[in-house]
């Protein structure tokens, strides 16, 4: 639950525009990736997923679109719309990069949010003290849930795999841990990840590396926020890569998050009370999101015509126009 310690929020301007509502995954039906639809049950709310509402009759439809986080970069003078997106498949230009909002109700509350400088759980604070009224001061013993509210966001789930093998060359996959060791590494050095389902049933990780400890004001990596490799490398670099590792890092510094709650429980599968048998070691190909079980069909995939074009498509730059032609030092005007 959202906690009121924060600026106060100009919240009727936003509200003369949108419905706003706060429901978690038990009161809410999810339908796509960003339309909800709230439902009446008897449960223990923690108000983590914030929908919204046109108010107006030009765009007001039956449906609660999700209004995610307001990426940190870039900040554009004012959020539009993505052109490219389509609901139920997602972004089909800027894929998992894109920083645009997916719906009308999604930019008009990131350009709120910009306008007044508020960080999302003041907004959240707001809209929940104008939804329960009266009866917010009924509730004072609810407490914020950081890991409910990481997982409703972002969606996935969390676990821990090998952090050398993963960093290494070729990039692996490798689950132990609760007595496991790495089989490669014969020892057990953890990485929490962050592991989404694509349109396409693709498994992505994302690293979620140790929150810095002597830098004040948490950052984006600016090498990674314009689609370029981090030049200080992902063990060195003391910025965040990616939207969840800077929620999972506020969310340990400001409301004292503890990376076990994102993992599954202790119990979860055992069998007979004793922990099961982790999964064999996966080879990772993190331009196309294919795992594959052997060092050989990892060569045959990565000598494949897909993933060549992968590599050639430079998916982390976006031309204003064409795509320069591959193979080519030189360009000149076309003569016709």
């Amino acid at each position: 639950m959202p906690t009121a310690n924060g600026p106060k929020v100009p919240l009727d301007s936003l509200q003369q525009q949108l419905e706003l509502l706060l429901v978690c995954s038990k009161c809410s039906v999810k339908e796509n990736e960003i339309t909800y639809h709230p439902q009446e049950v008897e449960h223990k709310c923690m108000y983590e997923i914030l929908l919204a509402r046109c108010r107006s009759r030009k765009n007001r439809g039956t449906a609660w679109r999700k209004v995610s986080r307001r990426p940190g970069f870039p900040n554009p003078a004012r959020y539009a719309v993505c052109r490219y997106y389509v609901m139920g498949m997602g972004c089909n230009r800027h894929k998992n990069q894109c920083t645009f909002a997916w719906s009308v109700e999604e930019a008009m509350v990131w350009n709120f949010e910009r306008e007044h400088q508020l960080e999302r759980r003041w907004l959240k604070a707001a809209v929940l003290q104008a939804q329960l009224g009266a009866h917010s001061a009924a509730t004072p013993h609810l407490t914020a849930s950081a890991a409910g509210e990481i997982t409703s966001e972002f969606g996935g789930h969390f676990q821990e795999i090998c952090k050398r093998c993963f960093f290494g060359c070729p990039q692996r996959i490798t689950v132990g841990g609760c007595g496991w060791p790495c089989e490669t590494h014969h020892s057990w050095d953890p990485l929490l990840v962050h592991v989404v389902l694509d349109s396409q049933k693709k498994q992505q990780y994302t690293a979620i590396r140790p929150c810095p400890e002597f830098i004040d004001t948490l950052n984006y990596c600016r090498f990674v926020s314009r689609g370029q490799p981090c030049r200080h490398g992902p063990q060195r670099c003391q910025f965040a890569h990616s939207d969840v590792e800077m929620a999972v890092w506020e969310a340990e510094r400001e409301q004292g998050l503890l990376r076990s709650d994102l993992l599954p429980s202790v119990g979860t599968g055992r069998a007979n009370g004793k922990p099961a048998a982790p999964a064999p070691v996966q080879f990772y190909c993190n331009i196309c999101l294919v795992t594959c079980s052997s060092q050989e069909s990892f060569e045959n995939h990565c000598s494949s015509i897909e993933h060549v074009q992968m590599l050639s498509a430079d998916s982390s730059m976006q031309w204003v126009h064409r795509a320069p032609p591959l193979g080519l030092t030189r360009f000149s005007l076309c003569s016709r």
